[in-house]
């Protein structure tokens, strides 16, 4: 990501593929399946995009109602994105940003500048920032191999190990304060529940690791995708140090995997909030469910 205020970020990557190429992959529903979305529609069903048409963008466990309202054919075009997002409680959260893509041709390769833009200065969307940020960065990556060799790194690149937290740079809380990932909230049946971890607790280490941003965190805890027991964890609660192990979850309700061909959100939402019921310790649906696995 290029250095940039809080209220946006800037990614860019070089394509050895001309600029024609890579907008209809960036433009069509057909072209954005190869290597971001799970379903893309569109709702005017003409190949080329103009401004005030409509894509409905399914990236999993996360929506987004995108309005085209700018487009300059193979050179640039710009998105009001309407996202929800489901939490692993079933909750949706919902946010807007605007996407602006521009194609520039250098050489025999293209510049592709990607700038997420609207953040505001509250928990949630910086947040919705940092996941946006590295998010758009890996999908970039694929992208470009999708395009260059063929291959769709989706799983690699997105499914990891995860806390069952929301979780962002502890920065944005206190810029004097610790360096570490704030718990914005520890999702139910959760390896975080389970482990103890609240709402507030700073995560400052995970394994050797330092978690300083939300990068840090990501690329951490990725160090054990192998293996996901007993991961030592440090984290700070009302200045007090503590160090725990806990493991690890790779289920589809923490990583955000949903294969949208067979279940819609309205039913991958009921089955959460039904879950996020189950909160009996030893005899939750979750724990049951994890001793067979």
């Amino acid at each position: 990501m290029l250095s940039c205020s809080i209220d946006r970020s800037i990614n860019e990557i070089y394509l050895d593929l001309p600029v024609e190429e890579v907008w209809n992959t960036l433009v069509t529903p057909q072209g954005m399946n190869q290597f971001l979305t799970y379903k893309a529609e569109k709702s005017n069903p003409a190949q080329e995009i103009s401004k005030g048409d409509i894509f409905k963008l399914n990236y999993g466990d996360i929506e987004n109602n995108s309005k085209v309202i700018e487009c300059t054919p193979k050179k640039s075009f710009t998105l009001s994105d309407h996202y929800e997002s489901m939490t692993p409680d079933g909750t949706i959260e919902q946010f807007i940003v605007t996407t602006k893509f521009e194609l520039n041709q250098k050489y025999d390769q293209t510049k592709l500048s990607l700038t997420v833009q609207g953040y505001r200065k509250n928990l949630q969307d910086q947040w919705l920032r940092e996941c946006l940020e590295l998010g758009w960065r890996r999908s970039l990556i694929n992208l470009k191999s999708v395009l260059e060799l063929g291959m769709d790194l989706r799983t690699s690149l997105f499914t990891y190990p995860r806390l069952g937290v929301t979780n962002c740079s502890n920065h944005l809380i206190s810029p004097e304060g610790i360096e570490g990932n704030y718990i914005m909230h520890v999702f139910p049946n959760s390896p975080a529940e389970k482990a103890g971890l609240i709402e507030g607790d700073v995560v400052t280490n995970i394994g050797d690791s330092k978690t300083a941003s939300h990068q840090d965190f990501v690329v951490a805890i990725s160090h054990f995708q192998h293996s996901t027991d007993h991961v030592p964890l440090t984290y700070i609660r009302e200045n007090q140090s503590y160090c725990i192990e806990l493991p690890l979850s790779t289920h589809e309700i923490f990583t955000g995997q949903i294969n949208s061909k067979h279940t819609t959100m309205e039913e991958e939402q009921k089955r959460r909030e039904a879950l996020a019921k189950q909160r009996s310790g030893a005899g939750s649906m979750w724990a049951r469910k994890n001793s067979n696995e």
